[in-house]
């Protein structure tokens, strides 16, 4: 009886993974939307991909354009840091994510 007592409150009593965990791929940057960018990929014939990867222990990678670049997360302060530059981190009532670099928003949609 203490076991299933004991496998009832583990069970129970696992951690919250916060919604921002997973695999994010870029939606849109500053008004230009997936679709504008598949254009100019086949205008140019060049390949622009840009991912986010946020692992739960609150590490991560960012991907954009063949290079990867390693970064924190913390979604109380919700910022994140890569190359030692800390930029904000909104996850917005649609569900997207946005990152504020530099001058420029740029929205994530979660992969599923």
């Amino acid at each position: 009886m203490a076991a299933l007592a004991l496998m009832v409150c583990f069970a129970g009593c696992k951690k919250k993974v916060s919604p921002l965990v997973g695999n994010w791929t870029f939606d849109s940057m500053d008004g230009m939307s997936l679709s504008d960018l598949k254009d100019f990929e086949e205008v140019t014939g060049t390949k622009i991909e840009y991912t986010v990867t946020l692992n739960a222990d609150g590490t991560g990678e960012m991907k954009a354009m063949g290079q990867t670049a390693k970064l924190k997360w913390d979604e109380a302060s919700k910022t994140v840091e890569v190359d030692g530059e800390k930029v904000p981190l909104t996850l917005k009532e649609d569900g997207k994510l946005s990152l504020k670099l530099d001058e420029s928003e740029i929205v994530f949609a979660k992969q599923k």
